[in-house]
């Protein structure tokens, strides 16, 4: 029992100093997931690259002109484009909770 009772408070007192975590740290850490989420989704480093690259992802040849059938791949592909690559809105947010 006493045994129980001494791994509750360990457990406690961990889940307890994980919590508390020092407010600028997890600025840092919200920035950091922002960068590494921008370098692994935006495709070809930039908004304008990305979006270019929308074609061929939707079997769209280069040069060609956009298919019915084909449009809701490339909406949906450039709208991902506009969420991975911008960074001011999200770091402004970021900036703006603190």
């Amino acid at each position: 029992m006493k045994r129980n009772l001494t791994i509750s408070i360990i457990i406690l007192f961990v889940a307890f100093y994980s919590c508390s975590e020092n407010k600028s740290q997890t600025k840092e850490k919200r920035i950091e997931k922002v960068m590494i989420t921008y370098l692994l989704s935006c495709t070809g480093g930039s908004l304008e690259a990305c979006r270019t690259g929308c074609g061929p992802t939707c079997g769209i040849p280069v040069g060609s002109a956009l298919t019915a059938a084909a449009l809701p791949c490339v909406t949906s592909c450039q709208s991902t484009c506009s969420s991975n690559c911008d960074l001011t809105t999200s770091l402004g947010v970021i900036i703006a909770q603190d």
